[in-house]
């Protein structure tokens, strides 16, 4: 049996959609069938080599998503064949299946630009019926990691989110629903302006005075960012950093901020227990005021280049 990938064959070019054969089923792996897939900056990361030397080329991508379970291998207890399942790179619990080859591809725990995917148990959560299916994708990380850092990880009652792209703005969701005040800080007008709508306060970045937050969290990655986000903080505030910096990236913060109380703090998929948070989350977070654009598997490409300054979540339907 075959299914559609789209493949990462060198860094820096376009994916290939090739027909690549399924491997068998292993030890605590199961056979998915993947309805849609978010496209998230992991991926572009991934694909322009930001994350360093690629040791795994020609391999497969995709680590959020929705699908049904199609077949389950050998000591998988967690889901069962015809089950709706959220796609996600946290680790929960079940059997970790390990990585596999489709042909001479490379594929991790996870992968989900594809028709159909062995994913390891522990990358599943069994998700109950939704509305409007196709937003279960946005579970696998967008919301898990913006949301759940609000959940998880914020203090007090202002939370100020430096860049309103995918994770902003489901951290600005959460931050509202949680009754926080929340600011947004954006050099992208449409941004800000999205970010608006979803009940933000907008500053505008870097001319505008910021008083100082209980949280900050950082989505861009940006050095000068990450520092202006430390400075903005209360000196019992915290900074939660979020966003992908380029390898070798160095930050300069004021060794006295620390003295003075302010932390520092990286965020991990928000902090979250995919079993336990992401059935939360899904209880709790209105994704429904989300802007989604789908693409088909075979416009991947161009999925990927509308990724850069979309205000709305990009998804694939597999």
């Amino acid at each position: 049996m075959k299914t559609k990938c789209a493949v990462l064959t060198e860094v820096g070019k376009p994916l290939y959609v090739d027909n690549l054969e399924i491997p068998k089923l292993g030890i605590g792996q199961v056979l998915v069938r993947v309805h849609y897939s978010g496209i998230c900056g992991a991926q572009l990361n991934e694909i322009s080599g930001l994350k360093g030397e690629d040791k795994y080329l020609p391999h497969l991508l995709g680590h959020e998503g929705y699908g049904t379970v199609v077949e389950i291998g050998e000591g998988v207890k967690k889901v069962k064949r015809d089950d709706a399942v959220v796609l996600t790179w946290l680790v929960g619990s079940g059997l970790e299946g390990g990585p596999k080859k489709y042909g001479n591809c490379n594929a991790g725990s996870i992968s989900t630009f594809q028709e159909y995917s062995v994913i390891s148990e522990n990358r599943l959560v069994k998700c109950f019926d939704y509305p409007d299916k196709k937003r279960l994708a946005t579970f696998g990380c967008m919301i898990p990691t913006g949301s759940g850092t609000v959940m998880n990880m914020a203090r007090g009652d202002s939370v100020r989110v430096f860049g309103a792209g995918n994770i902003g703005s489901a951290a600005i969701i959460a931050s509202k629903q949680l009754q926080k005040k929340v600011y947004t800080v954006d050099i992208s007008q449409d941004k800000l302006d999205y970010a608006l709508r979803l009940g933000a306060d907008i500053v505008n970045f870097p001319t505008d005075i910021l008083d100082s937050v209980d949280t900050a969290i950082d989505t861009t990655g940006r050095v000068d960012t990450i520092e202006q986000a430390f400075n903005s903080i209360k000196d019992t505030g915290v900074l939660v950093i979020l966003g992908n910096s380029s390898v070798g990236s160095k930050v300069s913060l004021d060794p006295f901020g620390f003295i003075k109380g302010k932390k520092v703090i990286g965020s991990w998929g928000g902090g979250c227990n995919p079993d336990l948070d992401i059935p939360t989350l899904m209880s709790i977070i209105d994704v429904s005021r989300i802007p989604i654009k789908v693409y088909s598997l075979d416009n991947i490409n161009e999925a990927i280049a509308s990724f850069n300054g979309a205000c709305e979540k990009i998804l694939v339907e597999c």
